[in-house]
């Protein structure tokens, strides 16, 4: 069916937000944790951060997490209230602004833990991070104690919350255990020392697969976006993400022709070839020209030739009745068929996490509920 209004978009992306809100209500009913901390970190993975932020805590998210600084602060002046948490590495520079935007920062180093207490009038919640086996930022389990110990010093501290992350909660239950064990020791120390933290471990794969180590709260993060990660409920999963653009123009090209840069396609016969206006500066891939397809009244259409900066080529000769203005779906369903973001990845040997993250560009997000655009 081809689209008429006055202003055709390039590129659309529709986040369904009561998919996201179903997502998260999935993880309320598999959860032993009383609180849930929804992942929003990298522009919630894609699929916008504040519109995503505000549809969660309005529908019972106890609190969303962050990476950095800024993507926190741009959570609050985009007027998200509930509690965040910087999952990442927070500059002592930052110390103003955590206080003055009112955010959580976890802490490894020291020397914020210090800037915080000598700025502040009154005692500021901070987590740690404790590492029990992924070897990026946390502190060691060899060194928590003596750090936890270091920073219980300072009198307007308060640590109010302690965590770690899985490695391979996905893949490998020996290792989980084995972290699981190192971090509950640790809490078991902090609060013989009197420490009372909110303890929290499990992301997405972990909330399915471990209810044993669900501790005081959970945190999800793709799979409240609806992407399978490796968990019991992932086809309880709905995805919440459609990307569609249009058909800008047609060609027929002949036994011998060629489209696109370097001439990567030939054609050995005569062929419908249709451009799409979407290109890797959106963050459609450049490798998705190696078995990469959308969807065009409801059939596969297959990538013809590179992907180019700012738009790409489909061969439609089998899909009759194709015209300019057309839908192309490049994520989501289309009749019968469907395209999915795990299909993309399998295409790119990459992981559903980098296609996401990687969208935007001139992209337009839209955000619906209950069939009608919202106002977030």
């Amino acid at each position: 069916m081809s689209l008429a209004p006055e202003k055709v978009l390039p590129s659309l992306a529709t986040v369904d937000i009561d998919r996201l809100i179903s997502n998260l209500g999935l993880v309320r009913r598999i959860s032993r944790a009383p609180k849930v901390m929804a992942v929003v970190k990298a522009n919630a993975y894609g699929h916008g951060d504040v519109a995503v932020s505000q549809a969660l805590a309005y529908n019972g998210a106890d609190w969303l997490a962050a990476q950095t600084p800024e993507e926190a602060i741009k959570l609050r002046a985009g007027g998200v209230v509930c509690p965040i948490l910087i999952l990442g590495y927070t500059h002592s520079a930052y110390a103003s602004d955590i206080l003055h935007y009112q955010i959580t920062p976890t802490i490894f180093d020291y020397q914020l833990a210090v800037e915080l207490d000598r700025l502040t009038p009154a005692p500021v919640p901070v987590h740690i991070k404790v590492d029990t086996g992924m070897c990026w930022a946390g502190i060691s389990v060899k060194d928590s104690v003596p750090f936890i110990k270091s920073v219980m010093k300072l009198p307007k501290i308060r640590i109010s919350g302690l965590f770690t992350h899985f490695a391979a909660a996905d893949s490998d239950p020996e290792f989980t255990k084995r972290q699981a064990d190192l971090f509950t020791a640790v809490a078991l120390e902090a609060k013989a020392m009197g420490a009372t933290p909110i303890l929290h471990a499990s992301a997405s794969a972990a909330t399915m697969n471990y209810p044993e180590y669900h501790f005081d709260m959970v945190r999800p993060g793709m799979m409240l976006y609806g992407v399978p990660v490796g968990g019991r409920f992932d086809q309880e999963l709905l995805p919440i993400l459609s990307w569609t653009s249009v058909v800008c123009d047609m060609k027929v090209i002949h036994k011998g022709e060629s489209v696109g840069y370097g001439r990567d396609f030939v054609a050995d016969s005569t062929r419908v070839i249709a451009t799409v206006p979407v290109g890797y500066a959106d963050g459609w891939r450049w490798n998705l020209k190696n078995g990469g397809f959308v969807l065009v009244q409801g059939k596969q259409a297959r990538i013809t030739g590179r992907i180019c900066m700012d738009q790409f080529m489909i061969d439609v000769t089998d899909n009759p009745g194709v015209e300019v203005g057309d839908r192309v779906t490049l994520i989501g369903k289309d009749a019968d068929e469907a395209v999915t973001v795990k299909d993309l990845s399998g295409i790119l040997r990459t992981t559903p996490y980098e296609i996401l993250t990687g969208l935007g560009g001139r992209t337009k997000f839209v955000y619906k509920q209950s069939g009608k655009e919202a106002e977030l």
